[in-house]
């Protein structure tokens, strides 16, 4: 777990905040499988916030795939309107094709 905190202290370090994230943002297209996400990918969803994207993932092991993107309310720091905003960027099926472009 410690080179899990590492890593994801460099990627915000490198990237620094808000940049290279999509949150909502229109510039990125494509979408990430939270099934299969590892950490990088959905800290980049979700705005940079590391502490989510553990949580997608530690709940994913404890309760197996996600049936559907709105048992993702379900976790820790996921609200309903973030979930709403952020759908057109997850699927629970399928490759991750998400691309990030600069603005």
């Amino acid at each position: 777990m410690i080179s899990l905190t590492v890593g994801l202290g460099l990627l915000l370090a490198l990237t620094g905040p808000g940049h290279g994230f999509i949150d909502g943002v229109e510039w990125s297209k494509g979408q990430v499988n939270i099934n299969s996400a590892d950490v990088f990918e959905l800290v980049q969803v979700f705005g940079g916030n590391a502490e989510v994207a553990r949580n997608i993932i530690e709940y994913r092991d404890a309760n197996g795939p996600f049936a559907n993107l709105d048992e993702l309310a379900n976790v820790m720091g996921v609200s309903r309107m973030r979930l709403n905003t952020l759908k057109k960027h997850l699927k629970v099926r399928g490759y991750s094709n998400l691309q990030i472009r600069e603005p």
